[in-house]
């Protein structure tokens, strides 16, 4: 039997209105932590898994910004800004070009530092089919007291699409309203209201340093957890 080959999405198309430049970082994909650019590091951490490709998505303007971050053999996949015309889905189906159709996709957020017990439960994890990989509640280390999703694997599109395009039109008929758009997701494809927060089936628990830094105050919770 063909292995079935693997493309790793990192997104990190985002606007970064809530980052503004902290810690002298341009976007918070890139800024440095513990001696490392937060991207170079999820870079370095993904080659060890050679996937077959490596996609960076980032805002057409920011090519150039990102480009010395990325590793020999790294794409760049660059977004043209369309502001007012897209959705919080957007976040998940921009990246839709790139996804895996004859094998595995597995999207990363491009904001979150990874462990690499928690990369390696992203790449290896034995279950089959689409899986959502975060932490269903508060962090027992970061200080976090929300739940946070990190990624996605799965390996056929057509599911994933489906539900996406279904919360793209929830969005935009005003029927959802939610900021969190992958728990939104998440939800869609349990087959529950897009509203709730809990998880059951096609979750994979990871909870330790692995983190979401949304704002600056995420980053300084998470390096003040770092020095205890």
């Amino acid at each position: 039997m063909t292995a079935l080959t693997t493309h790793c999405i990192i997104l990190c198309a985002g606007e970064n209105q809530r980052w503004g430049g902290y810690r002298n970082a341009p976007r918070k994909h890139l800024v440095d932590i513990e001696g490392e650019p937060l991207l170079s590091r999820t870079l370095r951490q993904v080659a060890a898994y050679r996937p077959e490709r490596t996609v960076v998505v980032v805002r057409e303007p920011d090519v150039g910004l990102y480009m010395p971050f990325c590793r020999p053999g790294n794409e760049i996949y660059p977004l043209r800004s369309q502001p007012g015309l897209h959705t919080e889905a957007w976040k998940y189906l921009s990246s839709r070009a790139m996804w895996n159709t004859a094998g595995r996709t597995i999207s990363l957020l491009g904001d979150v530092w990874f462990s690499d017990e928690a990369m390696q439960t992203i790449f290896q994890s034995p279950e089959e089919g689409w899986l959502a990989f975060g932490r269903s509640g508060p962090s027992r280390l970061t200080g976090c007291q929300w739940g946070e999703l990190f990624a996605h694997r799965f390996h056929s599109s057509k599911e994933h699409l489906e539900k996406l395009m279904v919360l793209d039109g929830l969005y935009r008929a005003g029927k959802c309203k939610r900021a969190a758009s992958g728990w939104a997701h998440y939800h869609l494809m349990m087959g529950l209201d897009p509203h709730i927060q809990r998880v059951g089936p096609r979750f994979v628990e990871i909870d330790d340093f692995t983190e979401d830094f949304d704002y600056p105050h995420d980053y300084d919770r998470w390096m003040a957890g770092r020095r205890t």
